[in-house]
């Protein structure tokens, strides 16, 4: 448990390093908080209103199916389509469901919108795109929905926090990449 936490400490100091360096990156001199009131205060970068976050997510969601498809994986034509839509709820997550098993209904992203919010900053939201849907988690349960051929029902929909949210998490840092 010690070398553990150790790991832990180390791996935090790894991000905040990381943090710090990308904050130069946007803003020579600038402190981590510096370089993000900096990205707040540019409108290029900002959308209002849910339905331009949802065509926003749509169109990044759409753009990197394509890309990857071309060159990192072999995506089946029915796990193309993902649906980005904003949650009839409002508790401020973002979160994924799968396709059904026949691919009557797609794959889905939901934007969960907190009451009162209407403008929503890309640079914070893009790797959320990555995350939740490709590479993340419409291509992870896309294709176990896809090979049923080869997987039993329970090999499709167990969930395993370390795989599920660790193949995401590398999803992000791939697209970083």
């Amino acid at each position: 448990l010690d070398e553990a936490y150790a790991w832990g400490v180390e791996e935090l100091q790894r991000m905040v390093d990381e943090q710090e360096a990308v904050a130069q990156q946007i803003l020579p001199g600038a402190t981590v908080a510096e370089a993000v009131a900096h990205l707040e205060q540019d409108t290029s970068r900002l959308l209002r209103g849910t339905d331009a976050l949802r065509e926003w997510m749509q169109e990044t969601s759409d753009r990197a199916v394509a890309e990857m498809g071309q060159t990192h994986f072999d995506i089946p034509e029915r796990v193309r389509h993902l649906e980005c839509m904003i949650a009839p709820t409002d508790e401020g997550g973002i979160y994924y469901t799968p396709p059904s098993g026949d691919f009557s209904r797609r794959g889905r992203m939901w934007s969960s919108v907190p009451d009162g919010v209407d403008e929503f900053h890309t640079w914070k939201e893009l790797t959320t795109v990555f995350h939740e849907g490709v590479p993340g988690h419409h291509l992870q349960c896309g294709l176990a929905a896809h090979h049923s051929d080869r997987l039993n029902s329970w090999r499709r929909i167990n969930w395993n926090s370390g795989h599920g949210e660790g193949w995401a998490l590398y999803a992000e840092r791939l697209m970083a990449d």
